[in-house]
């Protein structure tokens, strides 16, 4: 089964998003006054993200040889620091303390120029490798919105019942799946396409986290109420 998944995981994680995706359009119509439309956009973009990925398999003859001869510069813009962004201004549009968003949106443009500053003192490893410190900032951004949200939560009439609201679903999701992918970031570089076990268990891991996280987004999209702020 592991081998399974480490021989097919790119086709299966595209099925994967794009069902989610296409849920959260046949969704749309009931969230489209809530702030929830913004995570369907999301999960939307996610797809087109992914699409364009695929560049290097067409362009090959022409970007070899280039700084563009593969995608990483654009999974750290899109995904890495792309998807820090979004849940940041996500879950400050679902807050209401003025206070807890001051201190988000000012994280935020502490990430922001500490991406950039890390991408022009190392450009060369930005279109070549994964950068480990751009990858870490945005989880942590991501870990302090899910942290305030909850923060939020506890001091206000909402624990009542948390369990209706779909950006409980969302944030309890993320933290499962930080907790599961964070160890292998920290792995990663000790690990050589000759460790094969490592490799199979690394997108064994990652499938998992990504099953699960986006059935859970497709079920809170269908099952889950919209709740106006």
């Amino acid at each position: 089964m592991k081998v399974f998944i480490f021989d097919n995981y790119s086709l299966m994680s595209d099925i994967l998003i794009s069902l989610a995706a296409f849920i959260a359009v046949m969704c749309y119509g009931k969230y489209k006054e809530t702030p929830v439309r913004y995570f369907i956009f999301y999960l939307v973009f996610i797809v087109f993200v992914e699409l364009v990925a695929n560049y290097p398999k067409f362009l090959i003859f022409y970007i070899k040889g280039t700084l563009f001869e593969r995608n990483f510069w654009w999974y750290t813009l899109c995904w890495n620091m792309g998807s820090a962004l979004f849940f940041s201004f996500y879950f400050r549009k679902t807050m209401q303390s003025s206070k807890l968003k001051i201190i988000l949106k000012a994280s935020t443009i502490a990430y922001i120029v500490f991406a950039f500053i890390s991408i022009m003192l190392d450009y060369k490893t930005f279109f070549t490798a994964f950068m480990p410190g751009i990858n870490i900032g945005g989880m942590l951004l991501i870990l302090m919105s899910i942290s305030i949200y909850f923060i939020e939560v506890l001091e206000s009439d909402k624990i009542l019942t948390f369990y209706k609201s779909i950006n409980f679903y969302i944030s309890s999701v993320l933290l499962i799946y930080f907790f599961a992918t964070i160890p292998l970031i920290f792995f990663n570089r000790y690990s050589n396409l000759a460790d094969m076990d490592y490799l199979v268990l690394k997108w064994s891991v990652l499938f998992c986290a990504n099953f699960m996280m986006y059935v859970t987004f497709s079920l809170a999209l269908l099952c889950c109420k919209p709740q106006n702020q």
